[in-house]
């Protein structure tokens, strides 16, 4: 009995030592891989300090010229913007995109009349945040021509008189201020411009 009793307590003595080597032997192993991870995680945000946010490009709000009228090109003029930054355009009516109107022009057309123009400019370099900037509405866009105000003058915005001497649109003629015959002609039409006379089927007088 006493022999048995002895036998089992070397076996518990023997198991139990081999435990605390076991512990001993993996205790070093988890610190240093509980260091490993500490030390990534402070060099993670070390690095997203480091890292600063992309420059936004320069930008200015666009500005349009041109006249609101049928027929009348307006160009964009986009301001200062970042040096070497590349510019596109897009044009609007009343907000909504104009189809292929994608130039720094745009001439307007008779489906742009009673409608207010605004471009947007878009900037963008590398390494540099991509800016959009759009402009102020133009007045509403007019159509090019106009009624005459009596038998031999015109509205003031619509100067130049189309004389249509014949049913043929061959010998429709438009005059324009200070011309030779402008003063005697009696107008059937009136336009705010050359390029809306000629639209309209006139050519401009020799004389």
């Amino acid at each position: 009995m006493r022999t048995r009793l002895r036998t089992r307590s070397i076996a518990l003595a023997m198991a139990s030592a081999m435990l605390a080597s076991t512990i001993a032997f993996a205790a070093p192993a988890v610190a240093a891989e509980s260091l490993g991870a500490t030390q990534a995680a402070s060099a993670a945000a070390d690095l997203s300090i480091r890292v600063l946010p992309a420059k936004r490009v320069a930008s200015s709000t666009p500005t349009i010229s041109g006249r609101a009228i049928a027929t009348v090109k307006l160009t964009a003029k986009p301001g200062r913007w970042t040096s070497g930054a590349s510019l596109s355009y897009k044009w609007f009516a009343d907000g909504k995109a104009i189809s292929g109107a994608t130039k720094s022009t745009l001439t307007l057309k008779s489906a742009q009349i009673g409608t207010r123009i605004t471009v947007k400019v878009t900037g963008k370099k590398a390494g540099h945040t991509t800016v959009s900037k759009t402009s102020k509405p133009t007045a509403v866009v007019k159509s090019g021509k106009a009624r005459p105000a009596s038998k031999t003058s015109c509205p003031k915005a619509y100067p130049i008189k189309g004389n249509q001497t014949t049913r043929h649109t061959s010998d429709w003629i438009y005059h324009v201020p200070g011309g030779r015959y402008y003063a005697a002609t009696h107008p059937e039409e009136s336009f705010a411009t050359e390029s809306a006379a000629r639209a309209a089927g006139y050519r401009a007088s020799k004389v």
